[in-house]
């Protein structure tokens, strides 16, 4: 009571002195005299002995110069002294807000004046910011906010210039930003949706640091009793926060993704369960009709009949590859695909076709003799080891592993048939599964590339991977290829990138130096910020959607991130910009797609090796010879490609 009896006597001395300043006729206007001294004299104070600094402080912190009726009887509720908000309302000229020209004429019209020479001058306050702003340290202090005014609006004194930078640093740091600036637009409808971006980006600011408390709380493995566990009366107000959205529907695609990726591991298991390998399964179990490719009617068929409980779409996705609508026998097993292309471009070349290499002298002599131990003659089948024994003499060089015999046995018991080679003569296999790799052949076309797009990451993005899946398909390739003019052997440049004959391309074996740069800014987004698209939101100080170079590149250096910020920016922007140029910003949709970028064969060696560890091995469903044994042994090994 005693502290609140001598605040009350302050301001009664205060507004004495204060009564000079203002001119009302009548009863009302006296009543809203005495009010209006004592908001002015608690603004000044809590200004500290600056007016317009305790009106943005106190009462307008948007930079308005106005306040309604509701936000100021919130307001004077926290002030040490009674003030009816009513009275003062009574005597203003426009009853729908109380503004500063009602409160302080003078001030307000200093303001005015000042708006009206930053408009003038500097064509606005971010053009005023930067023209003071020569160091370009991002902030203004007293002294060169004051050097800067004096030199190019002359019409300002030092203490109306001190009075304005009070007004500017409201919250009395010393210094001013460009966002503590925009109150000082002149047009209206500009002033206000700066203001309002700044309201959001400081809401966004701040959701998303309750979202990483929810999210960090969640990550602690304590009891539920414990006072740093997450609260069950609360998670529904932080589950819908949208830091915590974006991140749920970002994992919610790599779970897809990894989900395609162990549903084909998953399939491919059964496969060789039940065929023992993936091309006798091709054969008699997915593609019988010889069509060489399979639908998705036939593989709902196949599912329905064998009773595989797997989620068709991820399958789906996982097994076609270049997502032309069909599955081939290459995108079920590529190496095994890349063999008999191999043996089949040998044979046609030799002798014009497959079935007749089953006719060669050597082959029928190597057939008509005693077969087996000398125990077994046929005419119309063939052991796989003589098969093998007569090509090795025509001259035909087996790779490590022998899969071609593997793949040609129809039913697994060790011997071949003319049909098999009827059916091998009906395929026509692509182009980059004959040819054998070439540098040659991809160093021209590197440097075809390197004539249009500088940066090998800038021509993955804008050339080859335009779907951001972070995998080129064979027709990918070969439209890249168009584009760039190239005629040589694509099939020999093709196999020179995949050397692992997995039928795709990633970064990774395009250009390891764009993956390692491109996985390093991902870890330092998910790392900081939870996901690169809110790192994308919390880099874009203007909050306009676009990213700058400059914005990046100071955000990454904030956080520590050692990666070359101009190569990725340049990299990422592969739009055309308005003059048809190179983009100089980035949007969200340039850089969101690096949440779901994954790398496809590291989840497959994953997937297999958690079967491995899941899966008990299964005895044998049938008895295999013992020739057919040896010759599947190295192709099947313990289940691996």
């Amino acid at each position: 009571e005693d502290k609140e009896l001598k605040a009350r006597k302050a301001m009664d001395t205060r507004l004495k002195l204060l009564q000079q300043r203002f001119h009302f006729k009548g009863s009302k206007a006296k009543g809203s005299l005495d009010d209006r001294g004592r908001l002015y004299a608690v603004l000044e104070d809590r200004g500290s002995g600056s007016i317009l600094r305790g009106w943005r402080r106190e009462l307008d912190q948007d930079g308005a110069l106005e306040v309604g009726f509701l936000d100021l009887e919130k307001a004077l509720r926290n002030f040490p002294v009674q003030i009816d908000a009513l009275k003062l309302f009574q005597g203003v000229a426009e009853p729908q807000s109380f503004r500063l020209q009602d409160l302080a004429p003078e001030q307000a019209g200093l303001l005015s004046r000042f708006r009206e020479s930053v408009k003038t001058v500097f064509e606005g306050p971010a053009g005023m910011f930067h023209a003071l702003d020569t160091e370009q340290v991002g902030c203004i202090n007293r002294a060169v906010f004051a050097a800067g005014c004096q030199e190019r609006l002359p019409g300002f004194n030092d203490d109306e210039l001190d009075e304005l930078f009070n007004c500017i640093d409201f919250d009395d740091g010393g210094s001013v930003t460009p966002d503590e600036i925009v109150f000082l637009e002149l047009d209206p409808e500009t002033r206000d949706h700066e203001i309002f971006k700044l309201k959001m980006r400081a809401k966004f600011q701040r959701q998303r640091i309750l979202a990483f408390a929810h999210w960090d709380d969640g990550c602690r493995e304590v009891s539920t009793k414990h006072r740093r566990a997450q609260r069950g009366w609360l998670a529904e107000e932080f589950e819908t926060l949208p830091p915590l959205v974006c991140k749920k529907r970002v994992e919610k695609q790599r779970e897809f993704h990894k989900k395609t990726v162990f549903a084909r591991v998953a399939f491919l298991r059964h496969l060789r369960s039940q065929y023992q390998h993936e091309m006798r399964a091709w054969r008699r179990g997915l593609d019988v009709d010889c069509n060489f490719r399979l639908t998705k009617t036939a593989l709902r068929q196949y599912l329905r009949q064998h009773d595989l409980c797997l989620d068709f779409d991820a399958l789906w996705e996982g097994l076609d590859k270049d997502g032309d609508g069909t599955i081939t026998m290459e995108e079920i097993s590529a190496p095994c695909a890349k063999e008999m292309a191999r043996f089949r471009a040998w044979a046609q070349e030799q002798y014009g076709s497959c079935d007749a290499v089953w006719d060669l002298p050597e082959v029928v002599e190597m057939r008509e003799s005693q077969q087996k131990n000398g125990n077994w003659v046929s005419k119309k089948k063939m052991m796989c080891s003589a098969m093998a024994q007569a090509l090795k003499q025509l001259g035909f060089q087996f790779d490590v592993g022998g899969a071609l015999m593997t793949c040609l046995d129809l039913y697994g018991c060790g011997f071949l048939s003319l049909p098999d080679f009827w059916w091998l003569d009906a395929w026509q296999p692509p182009e980059w599964l004959v040819v054998p790799p070439n540098p040659s052949a991809l160093t021209d076309l590197m440097a075809r590339v390197q004539a249009l797009y500088p940066q090998p990451l800038q021509a993955w993005r804008a050339l080859l991977d335009k779907d951001s899946d972070n995998q080129v398909s064979w027709s990918e390739f070969q439209n890249a290829c168009r584009k760039v003019r190239f005629h040589g052997n694509r099939g020999a440049a093709w196999r020179e990138l995949d050397q692992d004959v997995s039928g795709t391309i990633t970064l990774r074996e395009w250009d390891p130096g764009s993956a390692e740069l491109l996985g390093s800014f991902k870890d330092w987004c998910e790392a900081h910020f939870g996901s690169v698209e809110l790192a994308f939101k919390a880099m874009d100080k203007t909050g306009i959607g676009t990213l700058t170079l400059s914005e990046m590149r100071s955000a990454c250096k904030r956080l520590k991130w050692d990666g070359d910020c101009r190569t990725l920016f340049t990299c990422l922007g592969v739009r055309e910009g308005k003059d048809g140029g190179k983009a100089k910003t980035l949007l969200l949709s340039d850089i969101a797609f690096i949440d779901q970028w994954m790398d496809a064969k590291e989840l497959e060696d994953e997937a297999w090796e958690e079967h491995r560890k899941s899966s008990p091995k299964a005895p044998a469903s049938r008895r295999i010879s013992r020739s057919a044994s040896k010759l599947t042994e190295a192709t099947l090994g313990d289940g691996t490609p």
